[in-house]
């Protein structure tokens, strides 16, 4: 009974409403002025930021990484992504990572996007035949 108030509280509340500027810490320095920009420049910033993690390996899991990437117009990231701080440049995954995540900020407020409203939890990072790789939820 419980959950299913939460539910209905949730989506009554506009779950997917997003507010109509983006927020105010992110900075975007080509914006793009339509989705179909906003989705090409992030498939392209994903695709350097997968490049940039590698192979992700490590002869210990002290050496994984978690870092989260993109922003749900609810709030929140839209996904992790784990990677070896021995098998990478650490800063330049974080500075993707952010960028990516300040241009999902930008979009869904420039484009009135809408997301699910589902917590992403962060994985724990795990070492996999010398891969870092995600486990189940911290």
């Amino acid at each position: 009974m419980r959950l299913s108030l939460l539910l209905a509280l949730l989506v009554a509340s506009g779950c997917s409403a997003v507010t109509d500027t983006p927020r105010g810490d992110a900075t975007v320095t080509d914006p793009p002025d339509t989705v179909e920009a906003y989705r090409a420049d992030r498939a392209e910033m994903m695709a350097q930021l997968d490049a940039a993690i590698g192979q992700a390996q490590a002869d210990d899991v002290q050496a994984c990484r978690v870092v989260a990437v993109g922003a749900k117009a609810c709030g929140g990231p839209a996904t992790h992504r784990v990677y070896s701080a021995t098998d990478g440049d650490a800063a330049e995954i974080e500075a993707l990572a952010e960028r990516i995540t300040e241009l999902d900020d930008y979009a869904n407020g420039a484009f009135g996007l809408v997301s699910n409203c589902m917590v992403e939890a962060e994985p724990a990072p795990a070492l996999t035949e010398g891969r870092c790789t995600a486990s189940g939820p911290r």
